[in-house]
């Protein structure tokens, strides 16, 4: 008895699981993570260059 009670609770949770994945999928999510920071660790390159160049004029 309790073996065939498992199994609408396996398939309720499995069918709870399928749609709060469904729910939070984000196609894009882990692409504009990727470009979030590659554009954060370009402006930050972009900074330090542009502090160095400053630094370098002032030394001529």
């Amino acid at each position: 008895m309790f073996v065939s009670s498992i199994d609408p609770v396996a398939a309720a949770f499995a069918g709870l699981l399928a749609v709060s994945l469904v729910l939070m999928h984000d196609p894009d999510g882990l692409d504009f993570r990727r470009r979030e920071v590659a554009a954060t660790r370009r402006s930050l390159g972009s900074a330090q260059r542009n502090a160095g160049r400053a630094t370098w004029s002032r030394r001529r």
